[in-house]
Formats: C-alpha cells, sequence, structure tokens
C-alpha cells in the first residue's frame, strides 16, 4: 500500500483550477512522472482538464516527508500530478 498524495512543502498551494464550481462530482487520476510543472500545466489547457495538483506519491504509509533525495534518486517517492476532469468531455484513456 502506498500513502496518500502529498503536496510538497513549503509551497503554499499548488492547485490550478478553471472552476472550482466544476470540480463536483468529476472524476480524478493521479500520474506519477519524472517532473510535475510541465504536465501539469500542459494537462490544464486540456478541454475537460478542470484543475491539476502536483505533488509526491509512493511514500509508504509511515514514510518521512519527501525529500530532494528521496525523489530524484527513485527512493521512496515520485513526483505526480492529480487531474481532476469532466469525463463528459475527455476521458481516462485520452
Amino acid at each position: 500500500a502506498t500513502s496518500a498524495f502529498a503536496p510538497p512543502s513549503p509551497l503554499k498551494s499548488t492547485l490550478r483550477h478553471k472552476n472550482i464550481i466544476a470540480l463536483h462530482a468529476k472524476k480524478e487520476a493521479t500520474f506519477g512522472m519524472g517532473c510535475f510543472w510541465e504536465p501539469s500545466e500542459t494537462l490544464l489547457s486540456k478541454d475537460g482538464i478542470l484543475a491539476t495538483t502536483v505533488g509526491y506519491t509512493g511514500g509508504k504509509p509511515n514514510a518521512k516527508a519527501p525529500t530532494y533525495d528521496s525523489v530524484c534518486y527513485g527512493r521512496d517517492w515520485v513526483e505526480a500530478v492529480r487531474v481532476v476532469y469532466d469525463d463528459t468531455i475527455v476521458s481516462y484513456d485520452d
């Protein structure tokens, strides 16, 4: 099992949204990748993508908070983008 999605620290808020009201009852997916900033912005520009949040995922349940080394050198965590999307406009496979 893995721990919950962990937004990076010390960033206060990484949520990028188009319409916060539209977030209710939509689909959500988290994608692990090597870097989250560019994919987050690219995804947000697509029709049907309502919000992106960057962070880290993959740490064990009692893992320490992610550090540069634990992310960059493949130790417990990976950079990830959480995507909230409207599945009437865009599918998970898209």
